[in-house]
């Protein structure tokens, strides 16, 4: 029983440092948007 424990405990830690690690890759390659509106303008746009 203790054997099962220590497995499963184990392979939380690691599935949760490589989460961590995939995590801060991938925030450093996509740029951040700011997400609001803007008003278009332009002769064709009424």
């Amino acid at each position: 029983m203790m054997s099962l424990l220590r497995r499963v405990l184990l392979a939380s830690v690691v599935g949760g440092l490589i989460t961590i690690i995939l995590r801060l890759r991938s925030s450093v390659d996509i740029p951040r948007r700011e997400g609001s509106w803007r008003e278009l303008a332009g002769p064709d746009l009424r």
